[in-house]
């Protein structure tokens, strides 16, 4: 079975600024472990989604 490849490095890109803003932040904060944007990320990860890509499709089997 292939899987086609996702582009990541071009998801970078439309995304580039805003990682570059919130690691300064980190970066600046000094706070690297359970900091402030630690918290806010892990909290965020942990949440439930609320939405779903509609372009999302799941892999057909075999």
């Amino acid at each position: 079975m292939s899987m086609p490849f996702i582009d990541l490095a071009a998801q970078q890109r439309r995304i580039r600024d805003r990682i570059d803003v919130a690691m300064a932040a980190v970066l600046d904060s000094g706070a690297y472990v359970m900091g402030p944007q630690v918290r806010e990320f892990e909290s965020r990860l942990a949440a439930p989604s609320t939405s779903t890509p509609s372009s999302w499709k799941p892999p057909s089997p075999g």
